[in-house]
């Protein structure tokens, strides 16, 4: 027997689902709770933008800082080795240099 030439296999299928769903109107109330979804959406989208936004100013600032602290860490280094060599302090080599603590 072949499925080709049975009649029940190839009409094809429609939906019980369909019919119900094409005549079903939509309430006002729906389509307005849709446009405040649609706009929660579209703020929540500008809040997730705003953040990568910060969250990349961070991490920039934080490659700033560590730069920053590698820089403070190697002079440190040369004011002592300066200070040892000449026999001062290291706090009379900052006062000699303006780096006065503050």
């Amino acid at each position: 027997m072949s499925f080709h030439n049975s009649r029940s296999v190839s009409k094809k299928f429609k939906s019980p689902f369909k019919d119900q769903a094409q005549s079903a109107p939509i309430a006002s109330n729906d389509l307005s709770e849709f446009e405040a979804l649609r706009k929660k959406e579209a703020s929540l989208d500008d809040d997730i933008s705003n953040l990568i936004g910060i969250e990349t100013d961070v991490k920039t600032v934080m490659s700033l800082l560590h730069k920053y602290n590698e820089i403070k860490d190697a002079t440190q280094i040369v004011l002592g080795r300066l200070a040892s060599l000449e026999g001062q302090t290291l706090k009379q080599v900052h006062e000699r240099f303006g780096l006065e603590d503050k």
